[in-house]
């Protein structure tokens, strides 16, 4: 991946249905969505994404940038929307 800060309508152009770990984020103003960083790793495999992500120790945001509702049949995904919905 590059060092390039993207804004997040670029991350979702560049890397379309994809798992993306964002380092050094920015956010809104006040809200947890963010606003723009540095992509470090992309993934269309949710499981690989998550081995390859787990020893990331920076400041970092997790986004999907295809359509959540394609991932029902994720059990990860599935438990914790449900668990969120509560």
């Amino acid at each position: 991946m590059s060092d390039k800060r993207m804004s997040i309508e670029e991350i979702f152009s560049v890397f379309p249905n994809r798992w993306v770990l964002i380092i050094d984020p920015e956010y809104h103003l006040g809200t947890a969505e963010v606003k723009s960083g540095i992509v470090k790793l992309s993934s269309e495999s949710h499981e690989e994404f998550l081995e390859k992500s787990a020893d990331v120790k920076v400041n970092s945001a997790v986004e999907f940038t295809g359509d959540l509702a394609s991932l029902e049949h994720d059990p990860i995904i599935t438990s914790y929307w449900r668990k969120i919905k509560k």
